[in-house]
Formats: C-alpha cells, sequence, structure tokens
C-alpha cells in the first residue's frame, strides 16, 4: 500500500509547500491527505473535520484559478463547503486555527447538551444554559 504524500501524489512543481504548514504536519496539528486525484495537495486537522487545500504557487498554473489556499469541510453526507481562502499563509493558517477552536467549543457545547439531556430528559431545552 502507497503512504499517500503531497511529494509522491503531485509534480514536483507541487512541492512548494510552506514551511508553516510542513512544520504544523510535523507537530501532528496537520496531516497530510493528499490524493493524486484531487486539484492540489490537502492536509486535513488531527480531527479531519477540516481541510487545508494548497494549491499551485504561480496563479496561472492553478486548475481552479482561485486563490492559493483554502479551507473546506465535509457534512455527513460527504459534500464539501468551502469556509475561506487566501493568498496568504499567514492569513489562512490564522483562520485555520479560529475554525479549529470554533469547532472545538461546539463539540464540547453538544457534549454539554447531551448532558442537559440525560439530567432534565424532555425538558432539557428549556433548561439547557449551554
Amino acid at each position: 500500500m502507497i503512504d499517500r504524500k503531497y511529494y509522491n501524489q503531485f509534480p514536483k512543481d507541487f512541492h512548494d509547500i510552506p514551511k508553516e504548514i510542513l512544520d504544523r504536519v510535523r507537530d501532528n496539528d496537520l496531516t497530510d491527505s493528499s490524493w493524486g486525484n484531487d486539484v492540489c495537495p490537502s492536509f486535513k486537522t488531527p480531527d479531519e473535520y477540516l481541510t487545508l487545500w494548497v494549491d499551485h504557487a504561480i496563479a496561472e498554473r492553478r486548475e481552479l484559478h482561485g486563490k492559493r489556499f483554502a479551507i473546506s469541510r465535509e457534512d455527513q453526507d460527504g459534500n464539501g463547503e468551502q469556509l475561506a481562502d487566501s493568498d496568504s499563509v499567514e492569513e489562512i493558517l490564522s483562520i485555520l486555527d479560529e475554525l479549529e477552536e470554533a469547532h472545538e467549543q461546539e463539540e464540547i457545547d453538544r457534549e454539554a447538551c447531551a448532558d442537559c439531556q440525560r439530567i432534565y430528559g424532555p425538558q432539557a431545552r428549556w433548561r439547557c444554559k449551554h
């Protein structure tokens, strides 16, 4: 089985992944999820909720003619939704951090509300303060 990584799924001219992203891969804050059938390399957050797409450094070589970096998520049916895009690695990583924090808080809130469901039963939606 092939261990799919951006460097064995895309031509060398796609290997110009910014150091800031590769540092996050090294630190396990992102996982290389690149697949050669996709338009460009991609990296997922540890919970696989968000995907960071890294397109070609040269705008004219981008298949979709968009910005270099994009963040998307998939719904439960596997449909993708783009949440942000930018040509700045610093900006896109800042947005990624904000989206990750918001998602973590949603998960905490959902779990808290599940606790209220157990405690209050059918009255939880009126009594829950989360």
